[in-house]
């Protein structure tokens, strides 16, 4: 029941057939890591041989959905070093139209995170209006003209919608006569009455 070794003493094995003699082992250990691929550090562990091992959980890439792992993931570490790569899906999502006044139709427009794609051309229509441009919101400022490239209108699986900006056609007024006036050259359908 003595450990001699630790009192630098040499063991002596008897004859008797009564000694018995332990060996001990130490488990070892290996390196775990997990590639998030999503613009955050590695995360990396030493791990014992045969523990349980999880993946990380609340991983997220702004746009895309986690799909899996490669290598396929099994549940307790093995005797080498290991390590796992998240991989991604680009998220899909739709661009709606609104005429915002104005009149016509236009289908969606299909699109994927992180791929540019131009704006479908404007076939909406409106009286004494010309088309400005595309906004997000219905009576926003412009942020797109008609079809600008543009990406990530949103990171998540949903319908984004662009509404059209009109401007008012603008109109001459020309006069035939050789009096000096100070009538307006210039009329909108939102100007004011016009008194000649």
């Amino acid at each position: 029941g003595e450990d001699l070794t630790a009192k630098g003493e040499d063991p002596v094995i008897a004859a008797n057939g009564k000694t018995i003699i332990k060996v001990n082992y130490q488990r070892e250990t290996y390196e775990l890591t997990f590639q998030l691929e999503n613009g955050a550090e590695d995360l990396s562990y030493s791990v014992y041989y045969g523990a349980a091992i999880s993946l990380p959980e609340n991983i997220r890439r702004q746009g895309y959905t986690l799909t899996g792992w490669v290598p396929e993931f099994v549940d307790s570490m093995p005797a080498k070093n290991v390590s796992y790569t998240a991989q991604w899906q680009a998220n899909d999502h739709e661009i709606a139209f609104d005429a915002n006044g104005g009149e016509g139709a236009m289908g969606n427009q299909a699109a994927i995170y992180d791929v540019p794609a131009a704006i479908f051309t404007n076939e909406f229509t409106r009286t004494a209006y010309d088309f400005a441009g595309w906004s997000v919101l219905r009576n926003g400022t412009i942020r797109y003209q008609d079809k600008e490239e543009v990406v990530n209108l949103t990171a998540d699986q949903e319908q984004t919608t662009l509404y059209a900006s009109w401007k008012p056609t603008e109109y001459t007024i020309t006069y035939h006569n050789s009096l000096t006036h100070s009538n307006p050259a210039v009329y909108n359908i939102e100007s004011a009455a016009v008194t000649l």
